[in-house]
């Protein structure tokens, strides 16, 4: 079954309800990583640069232990942010974080569903900040 440019945008309605909802509602920063690593031998640091998405509603779980078991690299106490894909420019990528309410998130996996409209980013806290 194809699915219309309709059936579509009903999903991403319903998405939304979800993510707007504030019982379910995280608001997240996706954080794209637009560099190549580079190590200063100077400050002895990598450093990266970012181009920011501000305020993306995101459902965010634990994952699971099946997933867990699935999934490579995942361990327990790992999360899952889900969030619509519209929402970020350009190519997810593993070098990119999210940031929740002071949070850091590495992100490990990263999952969309086979119509482009959600995404799944499995990840791992990294750090509170600012």
């Amino acid at each position: 079954m194809v699915l219309s440019a309709k059936n579509i945008a009903c999903i991403r309605k319903t998405l939304n309800k979800f993510t707007d909802d504030e019982d379910f509602n995280n608001v997240i920063k996706y954080r794209r990583n637009i560099s190549e690593d580079y190590y200063d031998p100077e400050t002895q640091r990598t450093d990266n640069q970012y181009v920011d998405t501000p305020d993306i509603n995101s459902l965010r779980t634990d994952v699971s232990d099946m997933e867990v078991e699935r999934i490579d690299d995942l361990q327990i106490g790992d999360t899952k942010h889900v969030f619509d894909r519209i929402d970020v420019d350009g190519v997810l990528s593993t070098k990119d974080v999210i940031v929740e309410s002071g949070v850091t998130y590495n992100i490990l996996k990263i999952k969309t569903d086979t119509l482009g409209v959600t995404a799944i980013c499995f990840g791992r806290k990294l750090s509170e900040a600012d």
